[in-house]
């Protein structure tokens, strides 16, 4: 008899525990693992640049977690006026593989010699770098500062009041 009512309690127990909890998460998963990106180099420059010649230069996105890495889409979400360009065709629907690397080849033409400031996006179904994003920034021929996007903000402001040419994002 007591074994029966022991089986009764706990057969009850299990059947009215609170079972909302789920052990899949989106960032936590126990069998499929998790998606994580790296991204290099984080800052895409380009130097000596002359007006009216197109340029190009690449960052790499590797998939180095335990799950396949699902890259959305990466895009130009500031172009600097039309300066820096991807084709979105290529970069859409990416699935990369643990331990697998693919490139992404940026486009920089100016029609004004200048400084341009912008930025690439790496949206993915990376749980703490989902919306990563890659600084861009072009320089022209002679340009004797440091050749770096983080320092050049000021003369990005500067910048834009000398070039009369109106914005084009040139992201899609």
């Amino acid at each position: 008899m007591t074994l029966l009512a022991l089986f009764i309690t706990s057969n009850i127990a299990c059947n009215n525990a609170d079972q909302s909890f789920s052990a899949q998460n989106k960032d936590i998963y126990a069998n499929e693992g998790y998606a994580e990106l790296v991204v290099s180099p984080t800052e895409v420059v380009f130097s000596d640049m002359e007006d009216g010649i197109t340029y190009s230069a690449s960052f790499s996105v590797e998939s180095t977690g335990d799950s396949a890495l699902i890259i959305d889409k990466v895009d130009i979400t500031n172009s600097a006026e039309g300066v820096f360009y991807i084709d979105t065709s290529a970069t859409e629907d990416v699935t990369l593989d643990p331990g697998v690397t693919r490139e992404f080849i940026i486009i920089a033409q100016a029609t004004t010699v200048g400084e341009y400031i912008g930025e690439a996006r790496v949206r993915s179904n990376d749980a703490s770098n989902g919306d990563f994003r890659v600084a861009l920034c072009a320089f022209p021929l002679g340009y004797e500062g440091d050749l770096t996007c983080t320092t050049s903000t000021d003369s990005d402001d500067t910048e834009s009041e000398d070039t009369a040419t109106p914005s084009d994002t040139g992201s899609e």
